[in-house]
């Protein structure tokens, strides 16, 4: 991992404080990206949350962005991980809610 994609995880990791983050990249596996403009890059990037992929992803690679490019996908990225943090929040409230209601007697 380079300094860039350090600075990213680190700034994540700081908003975030109780989620591990890790950048990913994700094969292009359709040969029109292969040779479209994208041909210098063979995956495109994405992040994990505690594990879980996010189901965004960007090009180009978070180093090879110029300074406004990153902070935006930055911006992007972090409500990204806000609504996700958000939704799997209400998900695991619904299934203690639904745990209660079947050991109800």
């Amino acid at each position: 991992m380079n300094k860039v994609e350090e600075r990213f995880i680190d700034e994540m990791s700081r908003t975030f404080k109780r989620n591990k983050f890790k950048i990913i990249k994700i094969p292009f596996t359709r040969p029109k990206h292969k040779e479209s403009m994208y041909a210098n890059y063979a995956a495109s990037e994405s992040l994990a949350v505690d594990g879980e992929q996010l189901r965004i992803s960007w090009l180009p690679y978070i180093k090879d962005m110029s300074e406004e490019d990153y902070k935006h996908i930055f911006d992007r990225v972090r409500e990204a991980v806000k609504e996700i943090l958000h939704m799997r929040k209400q998900r695991n409230k619904a299934g203690v809610a639904l745990k209660a209601y079947k050991n109800a007697p």
